[in-house]
């Protein structure tokens, strides 16, 4: 069958085909019908889908057309408004509240955006002027002027045309947002530095305050924290700096922590009038702090809640209950003690002399008599703490004459060390001990001299007179001369002339400290004369007998 199928005669098809013929015929028909229907279902989706974009696309111009020919209509309005008033108009006038006009709400629109860009400036300024307070209330007036430009102008100035005509004013916002973080971070800064006073605490607290809008006891805990990463630091910068100065840091954070929280957060404080002043009802507003040099002519036009603009606290800011104080500045004065005497500790470890030793103690009495802020320290302990606490006293006398005292025990322990050691070198030649008539009976120049300044003719005399040869004298002589250079140490430490004038005695410890070298002394020879006498068992030698012998004679002598 080459005949195309639509082309066919049914009759025709009937008389010259059978029926088997018929049927495949058919068959073939209706799956070609099939065939045109799917692709006929296939074209119409495409062609809807088409359709549709092209209906939205339509709809989308007529809208815009619609919007254009308002925006037209409007504009001739406008136009013609101009028109019939140019002869009268000529300025916003002014009434008893402030100026008026059909043009005041773009004005006050146009005021309001002026304000937001002269406002980064003067953050700026004040925060490198170090005045963190005033930099925080300007940062909240512009907050407070666009949160205004967020409604609507009247004068049929919506919010959405607003955002529609001047999208300056939400990038400029975003660059003002910025200094909200800046400011705070400058006042954490501020409150950490090692000599704090208290104005430049004033301003920094208040910054915060307005900032986050904190209550007393939150800004006093704030305060507290700030100052212990202060010490924090002052400890960690020891690694770098002299154990002397890192202690007198450590010692200036302090006082000066404790003299802030006696002037800030008791009763009738200057942090207290300053917020008050600031932020109360008798304040002056905020738009003050710009002047008419940022402004000009504009200032005028300003919505009057702007130019009443003074910041709010959520919460009243109150004084703080003296107990509530008391029992804060305990517990930060007891932390503050345990982290100096540990910070002390570590850095006493590598000092390994007791003029280093002496060198801190003195930079301590240096510091606290001549440092201002220490003069008031009895009254700003007292008022925050209800006790007496002597910074020497309680912080740093244990731990110095502890250190001291170790030096001198490890100095003793190396002098007898060294004079073991030479005492054991001088046995394999001793046998000279055993038979000191020769010496004795010799004479030389060295018999009247004045060895050891002992005296003219006495010392060679007086050690053949006793018996004593040069390999004893020798001994002897070497240490006499390291314990001698050790005894000057702790004398130059100690004060021999009556009590110390000055913040705390410095000598106080002088009974204790030679009272521990004599009994360091003792344990030591003790201990010194055992292990000699086991050197002397190991070499059972007749001379080393007879040289430790007068070795241990001599020494309290020589």
């Amino acid at each position: 069958m080459s005949s195309p199928l639509l082309n066919l005669d049914p009759d025709q098809l009937l008389v010259n085909y059978s029926v088997e013929e018929v049927e495949n015929v058919a068959r073939r028909l209706q799956k070609e019908v099939d065939t045109k229907r799917e692709e006929l279902r296939v074209m119409v989706g495409e062609r809807y889908r088409d359709l549709i974009e092209a209906a939205d696309t339509i709809q989308t111009m007529k809208t815009s057309s619609l919007s254009v020919i308002q925006s037209v209509s409007e504009m001739q309005n406008s136009g013609l408004h101009l028109q019939k008033h140019s002869l009268t108009y000529t300025a916003p006038r002014c009434t008893e509240n402030g100026p008026s006009g059909v043009n005041l709400p773009y004005l006050s629109v146009a005021a309001s955006i002026k304000l937001l860009m002269a406002v980064p400036e003067r953050i700026w300024e004040a925060v490198e002027n170090e005045k963190l307070s005033q930099g925080a209330v300007l940062y909240l007036l512009a907050q407070h002027v666009y949160t205004g430009l967020q409604g609507d102008q009247g004068g049929g100035i919506t919010p959405e045309r607003i955002r529609q005509w001047f999208p300056v004013i939400s990038r400029q916002y975003a660059t003002i947002s910025n200094f909200y973080q800046g400011i705070i971070h400058s006042a954490r800064d501020q409150l950490m530095t090692v000599d704090l006073d208290v104005e430049r605490a004033v301003d920094a607290l208040t910054a915060l305050v307005l900032l986050k809008g904190m209550g007393a006891q939150e800004t006093l805990d704030t305060f507290l924290n700030l100052r212990n990463e202060c010490l924090d630091q002052s400890r960690m910068k020891g690694g770098s700096e002299s154990a002397r100065s890192s202690v007198c840091t450590y010692i200036r954070a302090v006082i000066c922590t404790v003299q802030c929280v006696y002037k800030l957060f008791l009763e009738n404080s200057p942090l207290h009038q300053y917020i008050v002043r600031i932020s109360g009802t008798a304040s002056d507003p905020s738009i003050c702090l710009l002047g008419n040099s940022s402004m000009g002519g504009m200032m005028r036009y300003l919505p009057e809640p702007v130019l009443n603009y003074k910041p709010r606290l959520s919460t009243p800011y109150q004084t703080l209950q003296s107990n509530i104080i008391v029992g804060k500045m305990l517990s930060w004065m007891e932390k503050a003690q345990e982290d100096g005497q540990t910070a002390c500790k570590q850095l006493l470890e590598d000092i390994s002399t007791l003029q280093g030793v002496g060198g801190v103690r003195q930079g301590i009495w240096m510091l606290l008599q001549d440092y201002p802020p220490y003069t008031d320290w009895d009254n700003a302990i007292q008022g925050v703490c209800r006790s007496k606490v002597n910074i020497w006293e309680s912080f740093y006398r244990e731990t110095l004459r502890k250190r001291l005292e170790t030096l001198i025990s490890s100095a003793l322990q190396k002098h007898l060390d060294d004079l073991k050691d030479a005492f054991i070198e001088k046995c394999d030649n001793c046998e000279s001990e055993l038979n000191l008539g020769n010496y004795i009976w010799s004479e030389s120049s060295s018999d009247l001299s004045s060895l050891w300044n002992r005296g003219d003719g006495e010392a060679g005399l007086t050690l053949k007179c006793r018996g004593l040869s040069l390999i004893v004298k020798s001994l002897c002589e070497q240490f006499d001369s390291k314990l001698s250079s050790l005894w000057n140490d702790i004398v130059n430490y100690n004060k021999e002339d009556g009590r110390d004038e000055g913040p705390f005695d410095r000598f106080s410890d002088s009974e204790t400290i030679l009272d521990y070298f004599r009994e360091t002394v003792t344990v030591r020879l003790a201990e010194f004369v055992t292990t000699l006498q086991a050197v002397d068992k190991e070499k059972d030698v007749s001379a080393v007998t007879l040289l430790l012998a007068r070795t241990l004679q001599s020494l309290p002598v020589l």
